[in-house]
């Protein structure tokens, strides 16, 4: 690669010089030649010039001439006054001269002082609001630009950010885990970097690079065993929300990943596809479901893991029918769009606008909201609440539906399906696991007295959490997958 740069270097430099040689040739050999040439030159350069003029003389008056203008007009200046006097002569203003004097002198008084131009209060602290409104604005730019007060909704949506492990380990799932922290930039990145809306999912994965986790328009990069390559492995897709994903675990460390270390060990290749996805309820995994079945994909056995997410949304927006995370934040956003755009606008909507656009940006009004405590609610946050006995029942329903519906879907695609019932931190209560489906298989009971050491929030695990969440459905399905291996 050198060798060509410097190949190419070497004949641009080859072509520049005959163009010089072959210019004075033709200036010697041709009079004429030579008259258009030195015109054209001059052409160039007055037009250069010219450029180079405006260019100068622009920027001298934006940041010279233009600011010292704005200095000097809130300066009170000195100005001579108008014509007074027999003849209509005299340069001091008539409000500053003193009383007449006496005949003899035939001239009045010297004034007590030089008179000056008076300005109106008015202009003066107009002008002074406006400088210091301008310079307020550029202050919130400022603190926004450097990240050292940014505005209360920006920059605070993901909970990511209040568990993010620090330096010294304070938290326990972590101590040892010295590429958490870019783990948690990354997830971070990965959630904040791009949104595109899909029908009926809400949204899904995009191509994403980073060094521990990696994602395709479709999934998450999962561990494959090297042995699968060549040898007709079995293909197990897994659906889920973030605990599937992964969002305490490196890509070869998910539960996906896991599972397919433990069923090569257990001499069963697989080929293990992540589509897990975060803030994701079950009804959004049957969905993505049929995407993929519709789209091709065939696959040997279908696991899904589920249950946190199916209480945390009813909790946030209850609804009796299948919803999804970002329902709420949505309907304000289609609220709003109607209002700003579908609606005659009012005689001071612009004037509301400005002001809000104004406090959103100011640097002193930042500061005062955060003295003040003062709160931005997340769009969304005040939707439909239901009691608590209201949320269970329909988290519930909701999930015996999509689990029917999945095993239809399933069923016609000739495909075995597997359901799973995700643990949590804080533990469920008696009366949810006792309405659990008796072929939905209960995990919620294997990290029993390890919760500290393995939880880092209510429900995501460090990477030996997920260790064991996939050992434990290997237990269930190790026999079966071993089966359908043996029959190929």
């Amino acid at each position: 690669m050198a060798l060509f740069v410097a190949h190419e270097r070497w004949v641009a430099v080859a072509v520049l010089v005959g163009l010089v040689v072959s210019l004075t040739i033709a200036r010697a050999l041709s009079p004429s030649f030579d008259r258009r040439f030195l015109t054209i030159l001059e052409r160039i350069g007055h037009g250069v010039g010219t450029v180079l003029r405006w260019l100068l003389l622009g920027l001298a008056t934006a940041v010279v001439f233009v600011p010292a203008s704005l200095v000097q007009r809130l300066r009170p200046k000195q100005r001579l006054g108008m014509p007074r006097g027999h003849s209509g002569v005299g340069w001091v203003a008539r409000s500053a001269m003193g009383p007449l004097g006496a005949a003899r002198r035939g001239y009045g008084s010297e004034p007590g002082r030089m008179a000056g131009a008076r300005r109106s209060f008015a202009v003066i602290a107009a002008v002074t609001i406006a400088c210091l409104l301008i310079v307020d604005v550029l202050a919130g730019a400022a603190l926004t630009g450097t990240g050292v007060l940014l505005p209360l909704d920006r920059g605070d949506v993901y909970a990511l950010e209040q568990v993010r492990p620090d330096e010294g380990g304070a938290i326990p799932a972590w101590r040892d885990e010295p590429w958490a922290i870019d783990l948690m930039d990354d997830l971070i990145r990965f959630q904040t970097e791009r949104y595109e809306f899909v029908p009926y999912v809400q949204n899904q994965t995009y191509a994403f690079r980073s060094r521990y986790l990696n994602t395709t328009e479709e999934e998450r990069v999962s561990y494959q065993p090297p042995g699968a390559l060549g040898t007709d492995p079995l293909r197990v897709a897994f659906f889920g929300g973030s605990v599937m994903f992964g969002l305490g675990q490196r890509d070869q460390h998910t539960i996906p990943s896991e599972f397919a270390r433990i069923a090569a060990a257990s001499g069963v290749p697989v080929e293990v596809h992540n589509y897990g996805f975060p803030r994701w309820v079950a009804w959004q995994e049957f969905q993505y479901l049929e995407r993929v079945l519709a789209g091709g994909e065939t696959f040997d056995l279908i696991v899904f893991l589920d249950g946190f997410n199916e209480f945390f949304m009813q909790a946030a927006y209850y609804s009796p029918d299948p919803v999804h995370h970002a329902a709420g934040a949505i309907d304000e956003l289609i609220g709003e769009f109607r209002e700003q755009r579908a609606t005659e606008p009012g005689p001071l909507d612009g004037l509301r606008e400005l002001a809000a656009t104004y406090r959103r940006n100011s640097a002193v009004w930042r500061v005062a909201d955060r003295l003040t405590g003062r709160q931005i609610p997340i769009p969304g946050s005040a939707g439909p609440v239901g009691t608590p006995e209201q949320q269970t029942s329909a988290a519930l329903d909701i999930y015996g539906r999509t689990k029917r519906a999945v095993t239809s879907l399933a069923a016609r695609n000739e495909t075995p399906v597997r359901f799973f019932w995700q643990p949590q931190a804080a533990g469920w209560a008696p009366e949810v696991l006792a309405r659990i489906p008796d072929d939905v298989t209960d995990l919620s009971a294997v990290f029993d007295g390890r919760e500290q050491e393995l939880y880092f929030d209510v429900v995501q695990t460090n990477e030996e959490g997920a260790r064991i969440l996939a050992a434990s459905m290997w237990a269930t399905l190790g026999p079966e997958v071993a089966a359908i291996a043996a029959a190929r």
